[in-house]
């Protein structure tokens, strides 16, 4: 069921708009699935902060453990992270 989600919500994120001021993200954060509306270019807290493994975007997105730490790039697309990727906030741009 979960996969099924994942896939909707891809193509969902693929069709919308790529010159929008706002970025679509979706994404696992311990065990359960999110999505969210966060605006670009603008340092963003996760809804549900945690160890994310699946990450959509229809932007370029930095996740971060904290403001100001360590990064992770997810250009816009699916992605998953084994082993998880602990994030707290998201740096998204458009395309």
């Amino acid at each position: 069921m979960q996969l099924t989600n994942i896939l909707a919500t891809a193509i969902t994120l693929c069709a919308s708009g790529v010159f929008a001021s706002t970025i679509d993200i979706a994404y696992t954060s311990n065990g359960a699935y999110y999505t969210q509306t966060v605006p670009s270019n603008s340092m963003t807290e996760l809804g549900h902060p945690g160890n994310i493994t699946t990450f959509q975007d229809t932007g370029n997105c930095f996740l971060y453990k904290y403001v100001g730490g360590e990064t992770t790039y997810a250009p816009a697309g699916v992605h998953t992270f084994d082993p998880a990727v602990y994030t707290e906030y998201v740096l998204c741009e458009t395309v």
